[in-house]
């Protein structure tokens, strides 16, 4: 018999995988990988993260001719992330990643072309598996005119993630070994 996992095993699955691959050599390759893709040299305006514990680290993109920009979460859960500039002063949220002070002023999310997305895992069609707050599909369903890029080792790639109809799917997710065009699949 066939048992479906729920998103609880797969992010308790993906932990695990996390912490057993070697996240700086791995950040390196999808750092390059993103520099050498096309929509990414076109982009201007685009939202990124602050990578926190194993998240793939992206910094060294900063260092590119572009505008950055990263998400601040609400104090309250109820309320959405908001847009700030990367040169806004930060701060240390609760759990322990960085993030823009409160009262940095906040960008439109129309003014984003494209979005790094982090996630504990990605599947082939795009779904994505975060924290299980909902912060980045509420935010990304503001901004239907930006591209979205998952932000993933492949072996945090699986076959196929539960969805909900809430979920924003990715167009693209680029790990060490690529890009994968998501729309194809």
């Amino acid at each position: 018999m066939v048992t479906k996992l729920g998103k609880a095993e797969y992010r308790k699955i993906a932990k695990e995988i996390r912490a057993s691959v070697d996240i700086k050599v791995i950040s390196r390759q999808i750092v390059n990988n993103i520099k050498n893709w096309q929509r990414y040299k076109e982009a201007k305006d685009i939202l990124t993260y602050w990578a926190f514990g194993s998240e793939i680290d992206l910094s060294e993109l900063n260092k590119d001719n572009k505008k950055f920009y990263l998400s601040r979460t609400p104090n309250i859960s109820s309320l959405g992330l908001s847009i700030h500039s990367m040169d806004s002063e930060l701060e240390q949220h609760k759990y322990g990643y960085w993030q823009p002070l409160a009262g940095s002023a906040i960008v439109a999310p129309e003014q984003i072309d494209l979005v790094l997305v982090p996630a504990l895992a990605f599947d082939d069609l795009g779904n994505r598996l975060g924290y299980g707050k909902g912060y980045y599909d509420r935010l990304l369903a503001k901004m239907p005119q930006a591209e979205f890029l998952g932000v993933s080792a492949r072996a945090l790639i699986f076959k196929n993630l539960p969805s909900t109809s809430f979920d924003i799917p990715m167009d693209y997710i680029v790990s060490e070994d690529g890009l994968i065009n998501t729309k194809t699949n």
